[in-house]
């Protein structure tokens, strides 16, 4: 992707994060960093007990295997690991010696494995500061360059017995870190502390950057240095004033956000994550989307959801595939404080152009004219880069009683995701709360009120709020935002507000945080987003600044999986009815169909709760068992009792049952009971979760997942295989539908996010090439039977693009090949999952 593709990209490009996936890798740790090894396998490194241990994956992290030392001190503890899979296979293991008995130096060390973190070698110290924790050294980081140079960059205090300043340093080896050079000063600012460097090695071939914590504005905020391939930082230390250091989030003063990560994803978009306090009394990981050249990060994201006094700290990323980046932090979920992971998905949105319809009540000189890039009504015009209005620095709409119509150029579909988002601060100041309101509303296509926002604000306080459409009211949002601003200069500072659109209702949220649940729209009849209305409801009084007005659609994350609609026949008592599709946006009792998810989504009621029950729900196209589906859930039982028995049963494109579960729980502590049908019912053992009883829903749940293959399946729960290579009840081309069902009138169960995926590649294997006399390649690769293959070709891996020489290659479990004839003197050739 050239850099001018991937600038406009990430600014329309947000990561969205899959709750579903989330994971535990640990019982305990933090520090923990993913690489991908050359076999395919996950190997994470973390520090726990003192200790650095690694921990290997086989399954893309969904389950892990024991952990091994990879090393240990005896006077200290083996901190801050991280790993770096050299090009000749051999893994190196970087940590830093912090000791604990006075005589020892603070040290950064290295050790390897030459069977893929299987077994370590002894540690070798490659440098060593200070005796004490003031001038110690800190949190190794590497890169090995395309000529084989590896580099590792430490934070140091060493240099700096007499002061608390900083460094990042760094040392080097050309003999794949058999020996290594002394310590070279890259960044330094004088005064301050450079630390927690991470390098990264730019996708154009040419630039090398490295993330930073900086606190030279404030406290640490991460920032951004830049190196090129050929000079490797020789151009001289970076010092605060230089060129090649660059602050890489706009931040207040007083935020603090600290140990920075980078990664960069296939399509060039770089991300960024911090340990960040901007809104919450505990630091979390937040993750920053930026260009391919690291630079210009923003649509900040959050991946794990913590309550506000939670702490998520020393964060890192990996990218998974190419659309897939994870998460990983210590932090406390489901009430457990260890190492977890969580993927999300690079969703990219559409920016709608407006153009405007002003009708003002009140005097007012802007006309009616199409607002493309550069257009200016009035005191607004549209950025070429944002494609939004933005406001001038000019009061814009700033007194008395007015309707501005702001129509989009193209109505955006509010079931396919729609965000409509803008900066807000009160120009006018009222005597109470209430009065002299200024007003957004977002109609439909047919020009009716959706969603209706109103702001006010007195000297003293603000108050945005929603018209809550169920109980005819106007619902406040917050009362904590910023007072009137009454000069005529427009405010450094505006109120942040996101309206995210689905298809069956919308949330609200201030600088980030989500005030609503989902809400019904105020009128249901259209399905668009058409129109924008500003207003002032009071004469010559009303008024505020509008600042970054956009709307994005086509946000919702895209899984291969199908929608369910169900058919709902209840033979005992049960609020929902009978053959009610399932599309997005509709609700069947308590349960809805969310967009994003594309599942069956508890909202917040009780679902299936009691009596018996038998509850189909149809995929609205089938998923073939050959490409490899898994059916996925999170369950418990809502009833305790040895026979009040809860199932699921997965049905092929005939209504046949093809592998059938079913589970109960207990109130006596015990763990309740997960069975599946063999011709008669066999224990799984007991291993699920004990009832939850309580009318509300319960914070744990067990999480089940069957992996279907064409001839056999396995079902694995909480990331446990429990079942291997089972064979199917009835033969099974594609799952044609899934039933839900409880076989007594006491049965019940919580179930919750509820899909069918169509697997897809993660992983290819080793590509080997052979060549036929001058005019014939050959290459071959052992292949699954799951999804599609396609081969790629190009004629310059720095400047040119990847084209299709042969797609749609159907997966076997066993060698693929593909036999072509070069079109140029220096070809490459690779092969992607489709």
């Amino acid at each position: 992707m050239t850099t001018a593709a991937a600038d406009s990209l990430h600014r329309r490009s947000t990561v969205q994060w899959d709750s579903s996936t989330l994971r535990q890798v640990t019982s305990s740790g933090g520090y923990a960093r993913l690489i991908r090894l050359q076999g395919g396998d996950l190997l994470c490194c973390y520090q726990s007990g003192g200790k650095s241990r690694v921990r290997r994956s086989s399954d893309g992290g969904f389950t892990w295997q024991s952990d091994v030392v990879a090393a240990e001190l005896s006077f200290g503890v083996a901190a801050n690991p991280e790993l770096l899979q050299l090009s000749n296979g051999d893994v190196m293991l970087m940590i830093n010696e912090r000791p604990s008995d006075g005589v020892h130096a603070y040290a950064i060390s290295v050790c390897f494995s030459q069977d893929e973190g299987r077994s370590w070698g002894p540690l070798r110290r490659i440098y060593e500061a200070g005796t004490t924790f003031e001038n110690g050294c800190w949190e190794p980081a590497s890169v090995q360059f395309p000529d084989g140079e590896i580099q590792i960059y430490f934070a140091n205090e060493g240099p700096y017995a007499d002061s608390a300043e900083q460094d990042v340093s760094m040392l080097s080896s050309v003999d794949g870190g058999q020996t290594w050079s002394d310590a070279v000063t890259v960044a330094f600012r004088s005064g301050h502390r450079d630390g927690m460097p991470v390098p990264l090695l730019l996708q154009d071939g040419q630039t090398a950057v490295m993330a930073i914590e900086d606190n030279g504005n404030g406290a640490l905020k991460p920032a951004v240095l830049r190196t090129t391939v050929d000079a490797r930082w020789s151009e001289g230390v970076i010092d605060g004033a230089s060129e090649r250091r660059a602050f890489a989030v706009d931040l207040d003063l007083t935020v603090y956000a600290g140990a920075p990560y980078l990664a960069q994803l296939a399509n060039g978009v770089t991300l960024l994550s911090v340990q960040s306090d901007e809104d919450w009394s505990a630091d979390r990981m937040v993750v920053y989307v930026g260009n391919d050249q690291a630079g210009d990060f923003g649509n900040r994201s959050v991946p794990f959801d913590l309550p506000d006094n939670t702490a998520g700290r020393w964060n890192s990323l990996f990218v998974k595939d190419d659309q897939t980046i994870t998460a990983v932090s210590s932090v406390i979920q489901d009430g457990v404080q260890s190492i977890w992971m969580i993927d999300g998905q690079l969703v990219t949105g559409t920016l709608t152009n407006f153009y405007a319809d002003f009708n003002e009540a009140s005097d007012g000189s802007a006309t009616e004219s199409d607002l493309n890039a550069g257009t200016a009504i009035g005191s607004w015009s549209v950025s070429a880069l944002e494609e939004s209005f933005v406001n001038s620095g000019v009061v814009a709409w700033d007194q008395g009683c007015y309707t501005n119509t702001a129509h989009l150029a193209a109505a955006a579909d509010r079931s396919a995701g729609v965000t409509f988002s803008y900066d807000i601060l009160s120009k006018r100041a009222a005597a109470v709360l209430g009065g002299k309101a200024s007003a957004i509303r977002v109609l439909d296509e047919d020009g009716k009120t959706i969603v209706n926002l109103s702001y006010t604000a007195t000297s003293a306080e603000s108050r945005l709020q929603v018209w809550d459409q169920a109980n005819t009211n106007w619902l406040v949002l917050t009362s904590d935002l910023p007072a009137a601003h009454v000069p005529a200069t427009a405010p450094e500072t505006l109120v942040h507000v996101e309206v995210e659109m689905m298809g069956h209702g919308f949330v609200v949220s201030v600088d980030g945080e989500t005030l609503t649940g989902i809400m019904p729209y105020n009128n249901s009849t259209g399905s668009l987003v058409r129109d924008i209305r500003f207003y002032g409801v009071h004469e010559d009084a009303s008024g505020a600044w509008y600042d970054n007005i956009s709307v994005v659609q086509n946000l919702a994350l895209d899984y291969e999986g199908a929608y369910f609609y169900a058919d709902f026949n209840v033979p005992a008592v049960g609020a929902v009815t009978n053959a009610a599709p399932l599309d997005v946006g509709t609700e069947v009792g308590s349960w809805v169909v969310e967009d994003a998810q594309e599942s069956l989504i508890f909202n917040g009621a009780v679902g299936f709760d009691q009596g018996k029950y038998n509850l189909t729900a149809n995929l609205a196209s089938n998923a073939v068992v050959k490409d490899g589906v898994v059916f996925d859930a999170d369950i418990r039982s809502k009833r305790d009792g040895v026979t009040k028995w809860n199932g699921i049963r997965i049905k092929n494109e005939s209504g046949q049952n093809a592998v059938s579960l079913r589970w109960t729980g207990t109130a006596d502590g015990v763990s309740g009971s997960l069975e599946y049908w063999d011709g008669v019912w066999v224990s799984l053992g007991n291993n699920t979760l004990m009832a939850n009883d309580f009318w509300f829903a319960s914070g744990l749940t067990d999480h089940l997942q069957v992996q279907m293959r064409e001839t056999d399946y396995d079902i694995l729960l909480n990331g446990t295989i429990l079942l291997s290579n089972a064979a199917y009840e009835n033969s099974i081309t594609s799952v044609g539908s899934v039933q839900f069902f409880g076989i007594n009138d006491f049965s019940g169960a919580w179930y919750d996010s509820i899909r069918v995926l169509k697997a897809s590649i993660t992983e290819i294997k080793p590509v080997d090439i052979a060549v036929s006399g001058a005019a014939t390649v050959t290459l071959s690769w052992e292949a699954e039977a799951i999804g599609t293959y396609a081969v790629q070709t190009c004629t310059n891996l720095l400047s040119g693009s990847w084209s299709n020489l042969v797609e749609g290659l159907e997966g076997v479990d066993g060698m693929l090949s593909v036999t072509t004839t070069p079109t140029a003197a220096s070809v490459c050739y690779r092969v992607v999952g489709e």
